[in-house]
């Protein structure tokens, strides 16, 4: 604990030797250790290599450590070799910027790789300081930062060391995501972000998206959904954006049930349609209106009816009923064949038939005429010569286009007139 005068001797100056910072010494504490020249060596790091005549006078007094080559002296003098580390002390402060997410404050990590300190005081360039080993800090504005990291001994053995390091907080790019309001169910939608400096973009939830990583994306919702973009610039800072497209629910309708209404007997459609919607009946023809849920109907001929009820946000929705017109058969009772008469022609009237059989026969049962169409009609000749003028009688089969296989027979008289002048 005490030197005996003739022990090595080390210490730490300040700068230009102005004062003294460490001092120690090394030795026996009864041998006179000295050195011939030429034996010490000085590390520019702060370490000393010394060789030493030690235990001189056959003493065993040089301080030794576990595993010296020998720990007693067995001569006069022996060589006694030690070294002594005076730990230079360096500052060395690193940096790691989490840029998943730019929003300010943006979170900064400072690592600390300092050797040969124990205590340390953080300047992190915005006013804020710390003096934990390492650990994060945020800034709230983009912008050039210096940091400075001072490694200190707090037994002062040692100078501190400073370092510092410029980093740079990027400025976040600005995003804005854009859709359409209100779309159809079953409708597809662009949408779309706009922002600059962007290079590349990731949609969620990509299940209902045509594609995930573009600038513009088609969305195929079947209901009101949340997208949200992630897009990514140069420098790898990360903002986000949403937009939300709303899927109107279908309107409802019903046409109701297919009517069936004889020729010239007009009848009413009944719609069920949801509120708020319009309506829309197609073909006019026949219909009393064709915006109106219950309209009149009195098709010519068996017609189907589509209705088409649109909602307020354009989304529509279909359906139809068929109109059955049953024909209504109709035999004149005369007609005059020739000249200029009104009804030179004896035909059957009607719509919707679907088989026609038409006999005529005279009075005494001589069969003069046969015709399977319902637009030839007799003219009153038989065998190429004028029938004479009287009562004949008729037979008509015939079934509708509503039920073709389901016949129907009538018979009748119908008088022959004929003007001669």
């Amino acid at each position: 604990t005490t030197t005996d005068g003739s022990d090595f001797y080390l210490l730490v100056l300040k700068a230009d030797a102005e004062g003294l910072v460490y001092a120690t010494y090394f030795g026996g504490g009864t041998s006179t250790e000295h050195v011939d020249g030429g034996t010490s060596r000085f590390d520019k790091n702060g370490i000393v290599y010394q060789a030493v005549c030690a235990g001189c006078g056959g003493n065993d007094d040089f301080p030794s450590t576990p595993g010296a080559w020998s720990p007693t002296n067995e001569s006069s003098c022996n060589l006694g070799v030690f070294k002594f580390d005076l730990n230079r002390l360096i500052s060395a402060p690193d940096f790691n910027i989490n840029l998943e997410n730019c929003y300010y404050p943006l979170e900064v990590e400072f690592l600390n790789n300092s050797t040969g300190a124990n205590t340390y005081d953080w300047d992190f360039g915005d006013n804020e300081t710390a003096t934990y080993f390492e650990g994060s800090h945020f800034y709230d504005e983009p912008g050039s930062y210096e940091i400075t990291l001072i490694a200190r001994d707090s037994a002062n053995c040692l100078t501190p060391d400073t370092a510092s390091i410029e980093f740079e907080i990027p400025i976040p790019p600005i995003i804005m995501a854009f859709g359409t309001d209100t779309i159809c169910a079953r409708d597809t939608v662009s949408i779309w972000v706009e922002g600059e400096g962007i290079v590349s973009y990731d949609w969620s939830p990509a299940f209902s998206l045509e594609s995930s990583d573009t600038a513009q994306v088609n969305a195929l919702p079947t209901e009101t959904t949340v997208y949200i973009v992630t897009a990514t610039d140069s420098v790898g800072c990360q903002v986000t954006d949403s937009v939300i497209v709303y899927v109107s629910g279908a309107p409802t309708t019903n046409a109701g049930d297919n009517a069936y209404l004889q020729l010239g007997v007009p009848g009413y459609l009944y719609a069920e349609t949801s509120p708020n919607s319009t309506i829309l009946w197609s073909p006019p023809e026949g219909l009393s209106c064709s915006t109106c849920p219950d309209p009149i109907a009195d098709p010519q001929e068996t017609t189907t009816y589509y209705l088409v009820v649109t909602d307020e946000f354009g989304c529509s929705v279909s359906d139809s009923v068929i109109v059955y017109a049953y024909p209504t058969i109709y035999v004149p009772n005369a007609f005059t064949p020739g000249g200029n008469a009104t009804n030179p022609v004896f035909y059957v009237y009607g719509h919707g038939i679907a088989f026609f059989e038409l006999n005529i026969y005279t009075r005494w049962g001589q069969h003069i005429y046969h015709s399977n169409e319902q637009t030839e009609g007799w003219d009153g000749n038989t065998n190429g010569l004028e029938a004479q003028q009287g009562v004949y009688v008729w037979t008509l089969k015939y079934s509708t286009d509503i039920n073709p296989n389901t016949f129907e027979d009538k018979i009748g008289h119908v008088t022959l007139l004929r003007n001669h002048y």
